[in-house]
């Protein structure tokens, strides 16, 4: 089960197609691996521009066997357990909670909440100053058996921080903040909170105490995580269609920007999701062939306009584009694909 969840969306790979073709033989060799203590996490690193800004990212990429196979074997007997006790709108890392699901817990508790002011803030370098020590005295808390803790050890302790491209550093990164979750929710008692991964967002009908929470968080944070909060977070008066006072703002999260009653779409998000639609709307008025990297990015693109109120901007950028022809060249492209491979 591991080696084929390893192996998902890379069987195209010829190093991965040899390892399904003799399936028998490497679950035993990681069987032993795992039973042995053998393995060896070796990575190798690659930086990569991340996102709309190009952020620079050092990732680390773990060869595929024993390392990769390995940690999905962990994780499938760990993920039960983490899932039971993570928070319900804590989002990113947890499989089926991405950026939509975030948007309709966080447009839910505005609601609900009648938030009037946000708190926004997010960890410093989060992966990467994971400090080994206290992830590690934090799974034993959880995990008592010795050989198991060996070998999650080994894991963790292949690096110094969670690197970021092992399947277990999301999952690890979740298990650990769930204490953060914890907090705010039942000691600090703040009803709205949704968090994307190291980004957090918290809401209150009182300015003060909204800032309070932000305080304790910060102090939270630092003592028992052993982490730090950027020192940009914000405490800001919500906007709303009913309120055009300029010091009140939408919350900046998740790619979209949240009123108390309507969502947006980010500046930057928003522009090139222009730029590409006139690109497109040009290629098709004069007959032209679109590639299939601007299809596939252009489709990806536009399934924020789902979970956003952007009437108008749907009206002008998306309904002005053929988009079945745009998914036929990418099915088309897929098929051609597949049939190179095989």
């Amino acid at each position: 089960m591991a080696i084929l969840a390893a192996a998902m969306h890379k069987s195209r790979r010829w190093y991965v197609r040899d390892i399904l073709d003799n399936l028998d033989y490497y679950a035993e060799a990681l069987h032993k691996a795992l039973i042995n203590g053998t393995f060896v996490t070796r990575y190798t690193p690659k930086t990569i521009c991340d996102g709309l800004n190009k952020k620079p990212r050092e990732i680390l990429i773990p060869h595929f066997f024993p390392d990769q196979c390995a940690h999905h074997a962990i994780i499938q007997v760990l993920k039960p357990q983490i899932k039971k006790s993570a928070y319900i709108y804590s989002c990113a890392n947890i499989e089926g909670r991405g950026t939509d699901y975030g948007s309709i817990a966080t447009k839910n508790l505005l609601y609900k909440t009648k938030a009037k002011y946000a708190g926004k803030m997010d960890i410093r370098q989060f992966y990467p100053s994971i400090k080994n020590h206290l992830l590690k005295d934090f799974i034993k808390t959880k995990i008592k058996d010795k050989k198991a803790l060996e070998l999650i050890f080994r894991v963790i302790d292949s690096n110094a921080g969670l690197p970021i491209g092992n399947y277990t550093s999301p999952w690890f990164a979740e298990w650990f903040l769930q204490r953060l979750d914890h907090y705010i929710k039942e000691k600090l008692h703040i009803k709205m909170l949704v968090r994307y991964a190291d980004d957090i967002v918290i809401g209150g009908t009182n300015k003060r105490k909204v800032q309070a929470a932000v305080r304790k968080i910060i102090i939270f944070v630092r003592d028992v995580l052993g982490l730090e909060i950027k020192h940009n977070y914000q405490v800001f008066p919500i906007k709303s269609s009913g309120n055009s006072r300029y010091k009140n703002r939408k919350i900046d999260f998740l790619g979209k920007c949240f009123a108390t009653d309507y969502i947006t779409i980010r500046k930057i998000r928003a522009l090139s999701i222009m730029r590409q639609s006139r690109f497109i709307f040009k290629k098709q008025n004069r007959n032209r062939p679109v590639e299939f990297h601007t299809c596939a990015g252009y489709i990806s693109r536009i399934a924020v306009f789902k979970t956003t109120d952007s009437h108008h901007m749907k009206i002008k950028y998306l309904y002005s584009i053929i988009i079945k022809n745009l998914k036929e060249i990418i099915r088309q492209q897929s098929k051609t694909a597949s049939t190179y491979y095989v």
